[in-house]
């Protein structure tokens, strides 16, 4: 079965390099073999920033160390390069197709945080009331205008992207040890994942489909947990089981590209039709470890 005949958008491919500042190399892979076609695209991100990358609506933002840059994620072709020289960048994002940064993040306890807006005048913007004291690691996402700081505990601050006004979300009830890493994933349709919780941002309305999930992906009209027990695939409308996938799997990380799952479990990756939970193929690609599949 060829994959790319249900494959809803672009496999794009990016591979760690060894050590903080290295250059991270994106390329192109076949959807059936996950091996590089086209071009390489290399760049030196920033070892100074917890957020360094963005993906979504065709482009690719990437925090290098004097400038935020703007690539055409199909063609790698660099589009912008704002210049930006604040070592306290947290994260890189998207508003719509507005790049983003979020600066002010140098020391853990600092509270004084800027929106950076890019475009034909960078624009500032203060954020106008302190956020919760950050404690690392923390994990952030940005989608419906807001970059979304996840904190250890499972809070969120939500500050608005063109305004600079924050709102605070704390869970009813936190992890018994009081802390935790929560993965933030912006899943569209006003979704947040926070590890294996689901958020709607316009109720604050949290919803656990997996406790022990690393995180939560979206792909099309469905979302789908991932973690030590395999993939849970949901409908994106009603969070409605659709189907568990990989039983028994440690999965350490996947894609949902429309009607097929990509998941990988240590050297492995497997590639599953989604509809009929049937593996098209089982790979074990040169770079296995250190590859990331990126949705653009």
């Amino acid at each position: 079965m060829e994959v790319r005949a249900f494959s809803a958008s672009l496999l794009l491919g990016m591979v760690f390099a060894a050590g903080p500042g290295r250059p991270v190399t994106f390329q192109h892979l076949a959807p059936l073999t996950l091996k590089p076609t086209g071009p390489a695209l290399h760049v030196a991100v920033s070892p100074y920033s917890f957020h360094p990358l963005a993906v979504g609506d065709g482009l690719l933002v990437a925090r290098t160390a004097n400038a935020v840059k703007v690539f055409d994620s199909s063609t790698l072709r660099l589009v912008h390069s704002y210049r930006l020289r604040a070592k306290d960048t947290c994260a890189v994002g998207l508003d719509g197709t507005t790049p983003v940064a979020l600066v002010g993040c140098l020391e853990p306890t600092s509270r004084n945080y800027t929106v950076v807006r890019f475009g034909t005048m960078p624009t500032r913007i203060r954020v106008r009331q302190p956020l919760t004291a950050i404690r690392y690691p923390v994990s952030v996402a940005f989608g419906d205008g807001h970059a979304y700081v996840v904190h250890v505990f499972g809070a969120v601050d939500a500050i608005d992207l063109r305004s600079g006004s924050v709102t605070s979300h704390a869970p009813l009830r936190t992890l018994s040890k009081g802390e935790g890493y929560m993965r933030a994933q912006w899943l569209g349709d006003h979704l947040l994942g926070l590890a294996g919780t689901v958020v709607d941002v316009r109720s604050w309305h949290r919803r656990t489909l997996a406790p022990h999930a690393s995180e939560t992906i979206a792909g099309g009209d469905r979302i789908a947990t991932v973690g030590p027990n395999g993939v849970n695939v949901y409908t994106k409308r009603d969070l409605r089981l659709y189907r568990r996938l990989l039983r028994g799997e440690v999965i350490d990380s996947a894609l949902l590209d429309g009607n097929v799952l990509y998941a990988q479990s240590a050297l492995v990756w497997y590639v599953i039709d989604v509809p009929t939970g049937r593996t098209i193929a089982r790979l074990v690609p040169d770079t296995a470890w250190s590859l990331q599949l990126l949705q653009s």
